[in-house]
């Protein structure tokens, strides 16, 4: 954009042309600057979402790992409490039955 400036500035200090058609080269000029301008934001943009949908997709891939890896965590979790029930059960039992039938002397 300082370029295109510089180069506007320069063109009508130093232009050979007519009013009119150093108005017209400007305009042009400028025209072109301006779709530079769109063209630049526009492609900006679609880099933006881009980068965008991969950190989104990154992110749902570390959430699925981390679920898959909390799943079976917790599975596991589970089962060692459900084990150690029946190991607490069991010796209840064997307590209650030692209690109940004394070994004889």
């Amino acid at each position: 954009m300082i370029g295109l400036a510089a180069g506007t500035i320069g063109a009508v200090l130093f232009a050979p042309c007519s009013g009119e058609e150093t108005r017209e080269f400007l305009a042009a000029k400028t025209q072109d600057g301006m779709l530079y301008a769109k063209d630049a934001i526009e492609d900006a943009k679609e880099q933006l979402q881009a980068t965008l949908d991969r950190a989104g997709d990154a992110v749902l891939n570390v959430k699925d790992r981390v679920g898959a890896a909390t799943e079976g965590a917790g599975e596991r979790l589970r089962e060692a409490v459900r084990a150690g029930k029946v190991a607490y059960e069991d010796e209840i039992h064997e307590r209650q039955s030692a209690l109940e039938n004394p070994p004889s002397p």
